[in-house]
């Protein structure tokens, strides 16, 4: 009885032994076999280029191209749409125009320079003559914008103070698109 036990138990183990063996084979096999899902290095010159996607803002505005203003003078920095074309005017003013406006008086930004030996008197002035500003102080680097509200739905104007005696005015005149090209140039405006 005990022979056969033995035998038994002889029998059982060299089973176990053969089943963890094909197991174990196949994981063998499995792991030796190249993976179907794995791509294979190419040259370089077979390779694809990925086309650069272009840089949005956060209206999903293209400014990938945009070009970049730059006047010591005025002492202003700032970037708006490649297409698009600045002017000096006569009274030294920058005036920023769509390509197909510029040979009319169309243009939809322009920036001015003034002196004034008091801010508060220069922005007292302009609010009687004009109506009340909402300010937003230290807007972006010390610098201070009083923004007057949309006029006839389309047109606001804003002061950035440079000092107590430099003041860069911004009038804006143009449609909804121009308004959210005009925030991301506004953004973009850096005093030198």
């Amino acid at each position: 009885m005990n022979k056969i036990l033995y035998t038994r138990l002889w029998i059982s183990g060299i089973i176990v032994l053969i089943g963890v063996g094909v197991v174990w084979g196949e994981e063998i096999v499995a792991y030796l076999q190249p993976d179907d899902n794995v791509v294979e290095s190419q040259p370089i010159s077979q390779m694809k280029e990925i086309p650069e996607q272009p840089l949005l803002n956060e209206n999903n505005i293209d400014i990938s191209d945009w070009k970049t203003y730059r006047n010591e003078e005025y002492g202003i920095e700032f970037k708006y749409p490649a297409q698009d074309i600045i002017q000096l005017d006569g009274n030294g003013n920058l005036n920023l125009y769509h390509t197909d406006q510029i040979n009319t008086s169309r243009n939809y930004l322009e920036i001015s320079k003034d002196s004034t030996n008091s801010v508060e008197q220069y922005i007292h002035n302009l609010e009687n003559n004009i109506g009340p500003f909402t300010t937003r102080e230290n807007y972006k680097n010390g610098i201070y914008l009083h923004q007057l509200g949309f006029i006839d739905g389309v047109s606001y104007f804003l002061i950035f103070i440079k000092s107590k005696s430099e003041i860069i005015n911004i009038y804006f005149y143009g449609s909804l698109l121009d308004s959210q090209n005009i925030q991301y140039i506004i953004d973009s405006i850096e005093l030198l």
